[in-house]
């Protein structure tokens, strides 16, 4: 039995042509559009239920009107006083210059942000530019972060005798992955500098895209390296430069995949997740919160996980002990090759037994956090 998505919605074959990124969108809001902000792409669809992701509620991510792509746009105001109108559009305008900066330091020279950008297989495709966003490909089931997934040791007894937790290969996968991600980012001296599991988007295989570069900075040695500086997400590496700016460097994104994969594999995306973790150690009970954690990621107190949930890799990756990413891809390879995980090329890993369609499946759900579930078949 094949993954399958369940949506909701009648199938449709895939489209047989580009989507048409030259429809002008409206300066103003579009009346009847129900999308935050005074700036929205007419190219929007008008349907609710059609909203896609967002991050951080300053970019949302909604399907195109022809449902065949994904629309972006950065939530404007203008009647805000504390926003120049000079920043209204700086992220929006932002993320197509770094797509198109990786293209010409790669293999395409001539490429410019009004084109198609298809850069690395990990990194969602860009499809043009917009008058105040951008276009990017549709995947589906879509954001890990609206997506839940099985908690560890629940695979059924139903299953071969011997084979291994699926779903902790998967998220052996989901490491290789966004190590590979970021070893090709870094080589060109791009840094993401807030990765997180927000940025990360599901193909139909279960393999992950990168889809967050709102912070990413293009090779530069002046502050602010990109139009926004702030981190949406905790950080546990916490390393200045002399002019006491954030280093920039690899180390930042390393100690950030360090938390996305402790948020797999602490179960953050299941059910019954809480909403607010850490992976400093355990609070006491009569600590206050807020100062206890940001004590312990001061002095660099982590949870160790056991091995096999990568606890010591990600230790070092939070302490800046990894120089670059292809490091971490090179212990992580290691320890798969020692445990006989099957893989495939630098960054796939395979199940045990047949194919990880064979394995889970996708449904919509009624949860107000979770927009659909990975379920075993």
């Amino acid at each position: 039995m094949g993954l399958t998505w369940s949506s909701g919605r009648p199938e449709q074959s895939p489209p047989d042509h580009e989507p048409d990124l030259e429809q002008p969108p409206n300066a103003e809001q579009p009346k009847g559009l129900p999308w935050p902000g005074d700036v929205v792409p007419s190219v929007c669809s008008p349907r609710c239920e059609d909203y896609y992701h967002d991050l951080y509620q300053e970019m949302y991510f909604v399907l195109h009107e022809n449902q065949e792509c994904i629309v972006a746009f950065q939530v404007c105001y203008k009647d805000n006083p504390r926003v120049d109108p000079e920043e209204w559009f700086a992220i929006a305008d932002w993320v197509p210059r770094v797509y198109e900066c990786l293209a010409q330091s790669t293999n395409e020279p001539d490429a410019h942000m009004d084109q198609t950008i298809d850069v690395h297989p990990r990194i969602v495709k860009y499809l043009g530019r917009l008058q105040v966003g951008y276009l990017l490909e549709k995947l589906e089931p879509g954001p890990l972060a609206r997506t839940a997934l099985p908690p560890l040791a629940s695979f059924p007894s139903s299953r071969p005798q011997g084979e291994r937790d699926p779903i902790i290969l998967l998220y052996y996968r989901w490491a290789l992955q966004s190590l590979s991600i970021l070893v090709f980012l870094h080589e060109e001296s791009v840094y993401l500098m807030d990765f997180s599991y927000a940025t990360i988007w599901i193909r139909d295989d279960l393999s992950i895209a990168l889809s967050g570069l709102l912070g990413a900075t293009i090779p530069t040695n002046e502050w602010p390296y990109s139009p926004t500086s702030t981190r949406y997400e905790n950080e546990y590496y916490c390393v200045t430069n002399p002019a006491g700016f954030p280093e920039l460097g690899p180390k930042i994104d390393l100690s950030d995949w360090a938390t996305f994969m402790w948020r797999c594999m602490t179960g953050d995306f299941t059910l019954e997740a809480s909403l607010c973790s850490e992976p400093t150690d355990p609070l006491p009970a009569d600590a206050d919160p807020g100062a206890y954690h940001k004590d312990q990621r001061m002095e660099g107190k982590f949870q160790l996980l056991e091995e096999g949930r990568l606890g010591p890799i990600l230790l070092k990756a939070w302490k800046g002990e990894y120089e670059s990413a292809r490091e971490i891809l090179q212990d992580m390879r290691s320890y798969l090759e020692k445990i006989e995980v099957r893989m495939e090329g630098e960054d796939e890993v395979l199940p045990d037994q047949g194919s990880w369609q064979d394995i889970f499946t996708v449904v919509k759900t009624e949860d107000t956090r979770w927009y659909r579930e990975i379920r075993y078949q």
